[in-house]
């Protein structure tokens, strides 16, 4: 049976954590895909009272300006949501993947029909880039 390693292939960062208790769109920290093959992020909401929450990816070359969206072909998985109030243990994170073509990457939350909003936090999952060796 082989060997695998999850912990030692995988890094995580946290790229936003606040409230958003308005219609808007909320940017994230940049950061860094150099160094990693596969890119993905969880969008967690931890105190939920009204609003969609919709996650997706912006890019820069270089972390500072030039931001766009992901195009939709370098996604993995549809843009995901948070909608409902959802308990810990049940569809209260939402998930998304990408393959970007620059240097670094961010969360967009873009929040729609909120009132009073949601705590969030998202986390950043990458995959190193690892050489195999025999």
């Amino acid at each position: 049976m082989s060997n695998r390693d999850l912990v030692s292939g995988l890094n995580g960062k946290r790229a936003f954590g606040g409230a958003i208790a308005t219609n808007t769109t909320t940017a994230g920290t940049a950061v860094s895909t150099i160094g990693y093959d596969k890119t993905m992020m969880f969008l967690i909401a931890s105190a939920y009272t009204d609003g969609t929450y919709v996650l997706g990816f912006d890019e820069s070359a270089d972390g500072t300006t030039g931001w766009t969206a992901v195009p939709a072909s370098n996604l993995i998985g549809a843009p995901a949501s948070i909608s409902s109030a959802q308990t810990l243990g049940t569809s209260n994170v939402a998930k998304l993947g990408c393959f970007g073509t620059k240097s670094f990457v961010r969360p967009s939350i873009v929040s729609t029909g909120v009132t009073t909003g949601a705590t969030l936090s998202a986390l950043v999952v990458q995959e190193a880039n690892i050489q195999k060796t025999a």
